[in-house]
């Protein structure tokens, strides 16, 4: 057992001509740091999942936040620019009873709609915005109800046909789910080729569904030998309500040879905004926090 835990940051980044799309390279335009204090008791451990989401003259910036790695419970938090250098300061904008994290927001239809993980409630909730300022939100509906934990869903909207993208653990391996509807509040069914993944090394999303250069594509986790250690990039070759098919595009994009993201990460988001191309990351840091790492231990013993 190792004696520390893994934090987690954000990182946004300024993409160059220079810059690989599918990587960690780029300007850092904010970093979100955790706290590594060495005995601080419930030090901001987990700053991670961010998704980023335009509206306007305005970039929003929505991420998870959890005090402490065992025992924690994240909540969901939000801060904005308009000219990517000066940002507000953090608000909390969406906290449960239970843990939240992976706030995925994307707008149909004109409203604008959060759907973050809530697997701790064994279901998936689709929240709606109600105020521009996108800090309060309310729940419109559980879209899927079925008492599993499903966890890192995505919707993606494609001909007419919402693509619900999710997954949960079967056997200690990640499956990736695939259910579709005809409208944004279901009824969601299994797509026939469901389960579409199977494995540490990508089963798991990433972040949202991203079009790039007149292709789809999947960005997934890889946690082979550990949670949060790199990330995938699959391609969808075909997605239809009765076919499915995707391929890896490019494996291990977290350039772990570069010091902020040497121990890896879980978290790809692209987003275009004004004629830039913006990405949101995350990355892991060792902490050796004590409380933490007492934790931990207690865990496993007791």
């Amino acid at each position: 057992m190792n004696f520390f835990v893994y934090n987690f940051n954000i990182r946004v980044l300024e993409k160059r001509e220079t810059d690989s799309f599918f990587s960690t390279e780029g300007d850092a335009i904010l970093d979100i740091k955790s706290d590594t204090s060495l005995v601080k008791v419930d030090a901001p451990s987990i700053i991670a999942d961010p998704f980023l989401f335009a509206k306007g003259e305005e970039l929003f910036l929505f991420y998870e936040h959890q005090d402490k790695w065992i025992g924690g419970k994240g909540r969901l938090c939000m801060r904005k620019t308009k000219d990517l250098i000066d940002w507000t300061d953090e608000v909390d904008v969406l906290v449960e009873p239970f843990h939240l994290s992976y706030p995925f927001v994307f707008e149909d239809n004109g409203m604008v709609y959060m759907l973050p993980e809530t697997g701790n409630d064994n279901s998936i909730r689709l929240y709606v915005a109600k105020e521009d300022s996108l800090t309060k939100w309310e729940l419109v509906k559980k879209i899927v109800d079925d008492g599993l934990p499903w966890k890192d869903s995505v919707i993606y909207k494609k001909d007419g046909y919402y693509y619900l993208f999710t997954s949960h653990n079967v056997n200690h391996q990640q499956e990736q789910h695939l259910f579709v509807a005809n409208d944004l509040m279901g009824p969601y069914t299994e797509h026939p080729m469901s389960p579409i993944y199977t494995g540490a090394d990508g089963g798991r999303n990433a972040g949202s569904i991203i079009e790039y250069e007149g292709s789809i594509y999947r960005p997934a986790q890889v946690c082979i030998r550990s949670y949060g250690e790199q990330t995938s990039i699959m391609r969808i070759e075909t997605l239809s309500p009765t076919e499915y098919k995707e391929t890896l595009h490019k494996k291990n994009i977290v350039d772990t040879q570069n010091k902020t993201f040497r121990e890896g990460g879980h978290q790809f988001n692209p987003i275009q905004f004004k004629g830039k191309w913006i990405v949101a990351t995350d990355n892991r840091k060792k902490n050796y926090n004590l409380v933490e790492t007492f934790r931990k231990i207690w865990k496993v013993v007791r």
